[in-house]
């Protein structure tokens, strides 16, 4: 009888620690091993996470004519909006419907209060299709048809010489998080304030990211935290700190993601001039969020398998130890995306034959959104095996026309 009672002792461990395994398992799918997950890059197909393409000539003419897309490029409620930059600075949006129709142009530069300055950071409120625009000292928000609704002069309680702002991100009608340059040792990374500017949170620099940047020879912008909307939360990013953090609409904050960065993360004796040849891990350029998938970039020293072959202005070929990444956040497979082509980087076009795709921005309905320049959509038609879509875009396209807007529905 003994002997059954401690079997059944030892069958209630063993299925406690299955049950402790399991959720052991279901914590883990925060994580992010890009250290353990280095030389096994491979070419991804669109089609493994998307369910369609669409490509989408802008109309060209007087009024609708766009100059230097770069990154200004927004998709929400069936509206694609192109923020237009002009020089250094971008004061002009300019926006279109999915069939590619011009329908106006918002512009409210200037210096009065219900106007902007240039054009620093800019959202657009899926929910209410709201234009808010970050200048220099304040933000100013507009609904979709240009009227005025407030502005949020978020220097007025801080001392502008402590805090360079890099961006902001709008949670609800009264929550706006800035983060801050880190060039400057700073005591915190993000700031919240309401639309007064009383601050309603601060988020500190993790100490060993600090002392980090103290001992830096110079200011990197890896060390920069790093902000970006994705539904009802903020996410938050401390320079390398492996800790992504989400912060809700009541200010909860929780671990999002972990990022293992090993080994590989850059020390205090890290140099650009040699870190090409370092081997060190840390996220370069902006990330992507969907319901399913993070999209990420990241420079990897030396330890990239197959560096990143780009153009220089001269034409020579130029190598960066540079790779794009996709997390899924459904099972937490972690992939790094090699460059499919020369020039190109991220996801083959296996639905048109079209060039790679990266996205630019992430729309709250899962849809993905970048572009090609007019004269490379003719070029690539020309010299690849394409769809009779693609080659029929192709043709109706003139190489001075609006870039081609790219949209991929995700699955």
């Amino acid at each position: 009888m003994k002997e059954k009672i401690l079997i059944a002792i030892a069958l209630l461990i063993s299925l406690s620690s299955c049950v402790s395994n399991s959720d052991n398992q279901k914590l883990d799918l925060r994580v992010i091993d890009v250290a353990g997950s280095i030389g096994k890059g491979r070419v991804v197909g669109l089609s493994e996470i998307a369910s369609d393409i669409s490509y989408i000539p802008l109309g060209t003419n007087d009024s609708s004519l766009v100059g230097t897309v770069r990154r200004g490029l927004f998709f929400e409620g069936s509206l694609i909006y192109v923020n237009e930059v002009k020089g250094h600075h971008s004061s002009i949006l300019k926006i279109f419907n999915t069939k590619g129709e011009f329908i106006r142009q918002f512009n409210r530069y200037g210096r009065g209060p219900q106007e902007y300055g240039y054009i620093s950071d800019l959202q657009i409120e899926s929910s209410t299709g709201n234009i808010c625009i970050r200048s220099f000292d304040k933000i100013t928000e507009y609904t979709s048809g240009g009227q005025f609704i407030r502005s949020v002069n978020y220097r007025t309680n801080v001392n502008s010489s402590s805090y360079n702002f890099t961006k902001f991100c709008k949670l609800d009608e009264n929550t706006y998080f800035l983060s801050v340059s880190m060039a400057k040792v700073n005591d915190y990374s993000v700031v919240v304030v309401d639309t007064t500017s009383n601050y309603k949170l601060t988020i500190k620099y993790p100490e060993a990211e600090k002392k980090l940047v103290s001992e830096l020879s110079r200011a990197y912008s890896f060390t920069d935290p790093r902000i970006f909307n994705f539904r009802d939360s903020v996410r938050v990013i401390n320079g390398l700190d492996e800790y992504v953090l989400s912060i809700n609409k009541n200010l909860e904050i929780d671990t999002a993601f972990i990022i293992k960065y090993g080994e590989f993360k850059p020390k205090s004796d890290y140099n650009s001039r040699t870190g090409a040849n370092s081997p060190v891990i840390y996220l370069y350029a902006d990330i992507f969020e969907s319901r399913d998938y993070l999209f990420l970039q990241f420079n990897l020293g030396s330890l990239a398998h197959k560096p990143r072959e780009a153009k220089s202005g001269s034409g020579k070929k130029i190598l960066f130890p540079i790779t794009c990444a996709v997390f899924n956040k459904t099972n937490g497979a972690f992939t790094f995306a090699d460059q499919p082509a020369y020039t190109q980087i991220g996801f083959v076009d296996d639905f048109e034959g079209g060039p790679a795709f990266w996205p630019i921005y992430i729309s709250d309905d899962e849809y993905m959104i970048s572009f090609i320049d007019a004269l490379d959509f003719i070029q690539h038609a020309q010299t690849h095996k394409v769809s009779d879509k693609f080659k029929k875009i192709a043709d109706g396209l003139k190489e001075t026309d609006n870039p081609v807007v790219v949209l991929v529905k995700l699955k």
